[in-house]
């Protein structure tokens, strides 16, 4: 059985942003963990407001590179990272741009070793008022810049065209359609 451990934000966490969690066996990671039967052991660790950086003085726990060892050292070993973050770090009061991002998260490369990871990138989000004041068209932009240059990261699996709730996070229906992405990719052993 191969161990896969998937790292990320708020749409790994199951929030959908109404105060509700989004119930377990909905949550893309466990519909996943369901799909690819008794081959994978899905671990999935998500914190809402993680940034794949390092520079959240006011949110240390939302760090995802100093929060990233303990965990990894936790589960004990694992055959594939999959790191799903970005899209925190979008925010204009981060003042990030797509070279920042892309740097952030090729330090998980590093700090894996010789695991496989496998970048999940931010999906496409809502620049408007549904998503927040700190997600603007310059978010947007930034974003397309990644998905611009993408190879840089290796092995990445895009999932554009998820449905949202707010704008930012999953609806039910997204997360069925997350997991089904997911799955395919690693049942065609990407």
């Amino acid at each position: 059985m191969k161990r896969i451990l998937i790292y990320g934000d708020s749409n790994v966490w199951g929030d959908n942003f109404s105060g509700l969690r989004i119930p377990y066996h909905l949550r893309w990671t466990n519909r996943l963990k369901r799909s690819l039967k008794n081959d994978y052991e899905i671990i999935a660790n998500g914190v809402c407001g993680r940034i794949a950086g390092n520079y959240r003085s006011n949110k240390p726990e939302c760090n995802g590179q100093s929060s990233f060892y303990q965990i990894y050292g936790k589960v004990g070993h694992v055959d594939v990272v999959m790191v799903a973050l970005g899209t925190n770090d979008f925010q204009e009061r981060f003042s990030r741009t797509a070279d920042d991002i892309i740097n952030d998260l090729l330090w998980y490369k590093n700090a894996v070793g010789e695991t496989e990871i496998i970048y999940i990138l931010p999906p496409n989000f809502s620049a408007d008022k549904d998503s927040g004041p700190e997600f603007t068209l310059k978010s947007q932009k930034i974003r397309n810049q990644i998905m611009c240059n993408k190879e840089k990261l290796g092995n990445y699996i895009i999932v554009d065209n998820i449905e949202l709730s707010d704008g930012i996070h999953f609806s039910s229906r997204g997360h069925k359609s997350m997991a089904k992405i997911v799955g395919e990719e690693i049942k065609a052993g990407l």
